[in-house]
């Protein structure tokens, strides 16, 4: 079936910024973004959005979904489209095959116990088939909703997921069904579902959506996407809320990443920069073990040295070194 929506509400729609995607559902959902540090990885982060939030957006076809027909469910779709943005869409029945999926599911976890430790809680290598991503974080899945779907399929219903598409990305988002997506996964039965796919696709800015996307990541995936969108294409004088992000890493953070040196090159000599060195020198583990920094390194195949600094002075010597001895990453 293909529908054409010319009065949508824009509430679900799939935005890009060179090689970022972002799933909006009202607010960012889920944003993805290249490792482009020498690997084909991919990162993703997801909001927090309840399944009760969800479930708003879903609730003119949730009933069909259940146990509704096709005929049933198409009928009821119309109503639920107008929640897209405008332009073409294709939807169709199928199964998820198990077999050519990967899932992709973002949770909070503390690496080795110590939540301090710089890591991505969604990452992937896209070596499947079909590439498809959990929008719920995995972490509020309900171990007794799952049941309840496994005893229904069990029990011969066949409850449908649906799954939004953008063809070009070869990216795929779980709109409703993660709870009966974890049933027929335990259950090791391909997943009935609705998919809705779209070649209409959202360009923006990356300063844009660095906008949309910062208040979706953790410390360390603002420091990375910081380093794979260019310093140089984001103005952080005319974006307070950015530079929050930053302060709130200088001040709190053991580590802070090479990625953000470019930033702090950029505005050498400013008095954008002074402030924060000064609110690098409030971090909270400064004078106890110290705050990890990298410094450039005069060798001509290592580009940072990592170093410890406990003190203003020496947070005062890496930052003059760090403009000295700076270097692009293409010389």
């Amino acid at each position: 079936m293909n529908i054409n929506i010319n009065n949508g509400q824009g509430i679900i729609r799939i935005i890009a910024s060179g090689m970022v995607e972002c799933l909006m559902i009202q607010r960012p959902a889920l944003a993805i973004w290249p490792d482009f540090q020498g690997s084909i990885g991919e990162y993703f982060s997801a909001s927090a959005h309840t399944q009760e939030e969800k479930k708003n957006f879903t609730n003119t076809i949730d009933h069909f979904l259940l146990q509704g027909s096709e005929d049933q469910i198409l009928s009821s779709i119309p109503d639920f489209m107008d929640l897209f943005a405008n332009g073409d869409y294709e939807i169709r029945f199928g199964d998820i095959d198990l077999q050519k999926t990967k899932f992709h599911k973002y949770h909070i976890f503390h690496y080795d116990g110590d939540p301090s430790k710089k890591v991505f809680y969604g990452s992937l290598y896209p070596y499947s088939e079909y590439e498809i991503f959990y929008t719920l974080h995995y972490n509020q899945i309900n171990t007794d909703r799952v049941d309840f779907y496994k005893k229904m399929i069990q029990d011969g219903a066949r409850p449908k997921a649906i799954v939004f598409s953008n063809p070009k990305s070869l990216r795929h988002y779980v709109l409703d069904g993660h709870h009966k997506i974890e049933a027929y996964t335990a259950l090791g039965i391909d997943v009935p579902t609705v998919f809705i796919t779209t070649e209409n696709i959202e360009s923006i800015s990356i300063p844009e959506m660095m906008d949309l996307i910062y208040p979706l990541l953790t410390n360390h995936e603002f420091e990375h996407l910081i380093s794979i969108n260019l310093p140089e294409s984001l103005d952080f004088l005319a974006k307070p809320e950015l530079t929050a992000v930053i302060d709130r890493i200088l001040q709190n953070e053991k580590k802070i990443s090479y990625y953000l040196n470019p930033v702090f090159v950029k505005y050498k000599n400013t008095a954008w920069l002074d402030e924060r060195m000064d609110n690098l020198k409030k971090n909270i583990h400064l004078s106890q073990q110290g705050v990890k920094m990298y410094e450039c390194s005069l060798q001509m195949h290592v580009r940072w040295n990592q170093i410890i600094v406990t003190h203003e002075a020496e947070i005062n010597h890496w930052i003059k070194n760090l403009i000295i001895h700076y270097r692009s990453q293409d010389e």
